[in-house]
C-alpha cells in the first residue's frame, strides 16, 4: 500500500500506475513474463501497458473475466472489505461506489474488441482457466 492512500485516493492511484509501469517495463526487459491483475476504470490505462509491451518486443494480452454485474458486485461484497484484510468493512453506503466501479470498467473495456473475454461458469474455476488457455493457444 502507498502511504496515506485512503486520505488521497487519486494521488495514490496515480503513483500506483507510475510505479507499476516501471516495474512491468523492467521485468519485461529482463526477459520475464508479466501478469498484472488490474481494475481498469479510466481511458488510456491499458494503452500505456500495451505500449510498454510493444517497446519490449513481446506479445500483449488483455483478458477480462466477464461476469454479470450482479455477480461481480456480490463477489466484492462477499469479500467484505476495501483492499486488503483488516481494512474497513463494506457498508450499505459503499454499494453505489462498488456499482460505479463496475460501470466504469465496463464502459472502458467494451470498445476494446481485441481483448480476450472469458465468460466463466459461476463457481467453476477450472472452466475459466481452460477458457484462458484456449484463448492463448
Amino acid at each position: 500500500m502507498l502511504d496515506c492512500w485512503k486520505e488521497n485516493w487519486d494521488k495514490a492511484a496515480e503513483l500506483k500506475l507510475i510505479h507499476s509501469k516501471s516495474v512491468v517495463k523492467t521485468h519485461l526487459e529482463l526477459g520475464h513474463d508479466v501478469v498484472l491483475p488490474f481494475l481498469v476504470t479510466l481511458d488510456g490505462q491499458i494503452e500505456d501497458y500495451e505500449d510498454i509491451a510493444e517497446n519490449a518486443g513481446v506479445n500483449f494480452y488483455e483478458v477480462y473475466i466477464d461476469v454479470p454485474k450482479e455477480e461481480a458486485i456480490r463477489r466484492v461484497l462477499d469479500r467484505g472489505f476495501w483492499g486488503e484484510p483488516g481494512m474497513p468493512p463494506f457498508t450499505e453506503k459503499d454499494y453505489p461506489e462498488i456499482e460505479s466501479l463496475f460501470d466504469r470498467m465496463y464502459i472502458v473495456s467494451e470498445p476494446r474488441t481485441q481483448s480476450l473475454r472469458i465468460y466463466p461458469k459461476i463457481g467453476d474455476v477450472e472452466d475459466a482457466y481452460k477458457q484462458f488457455l484456449d484463448h492463448l493457444s
